[in-house]
């Protein structure tokens, strides 16, 4: 006898299932073992609208990461170290290769151990590693320096308090600056 099958909500299975059969999206995937490895094959193909830009490999995944370019380490990934993103070219050239192959290894196990909670805990047997993230961008460098800026005002603000008359001008120079940008 045929056991029955498990029923789960239509729409959220319909979703994965468009999402897994659809070139536009990244389907989830998850691995599982404390310090196992796996490794990824990363074929990429650079638009041609992408030329005189910047591009990076965005990755994210819960375990630590490791670009290979021509056979040779070039590069770590991590969330928790906030690299994410490996520079393909620093300004893409109009004779410039637009495919390349690399390899991507992830290991199972956080920057510093594989804990439970905390780096020194016994390790979690049913954690399971995930990679969330992996496409190819183009990246503004003047949009980034703009965040960077506009977070340490707003960590200056914070840090100095509402009695410091700096943390008010860190806090209104912010604001003009978002103002600018509306």
């Amino acid at each position: 006898m045929a056991a029955a099958p498990a029923l789960k909500h239509w729409r959220t299975t319909l979703e994965r299932v468009e999402k897994f059969v659809s070139p536009l999206y990244f389907t989830d995937c998850n691995l599982r073992g404390r310090w196992w490895t796996c490794w990824f094959r990363v074929e990429l193909t650079i638009p041609e609208a992408w030329v005189g830009q910047e591009v990076h490999l965005c990755w994210e995944s819960d375990g630590e990461g490791l670009v290979w370019r021509d056979g040779e380490p070039v590069q770590g990934l991590t969330k928790e170290g906030e690299k994410t993103s490996y520079v393909l070219t620093d300004r893409l050239g109009e004779r410039d290769p637009r495919s390349l192959t690399l390899y991507v290894e992830v290991a199972c196990n956080g920057l510093l151990g594989a804990g439970k909670g905390s780096m020194i805990a016994a390790p979690d047997p049913e954690k399971m590693f995930q990679l969330s993230r992996a496409e190819l961008a183009v990246f503004h460098r003047d949009v980034h320096m703009l965040l960077v800026d506009l977070e340490l005002l707003l960590g200056i603000a914070k840090g100095l308090g509402k009695d410091n008359q700096r943390s008010f001008q860190a806090l209104y120079t912010a604001n003009q600056m978002v103002n600018v940008c509306d």
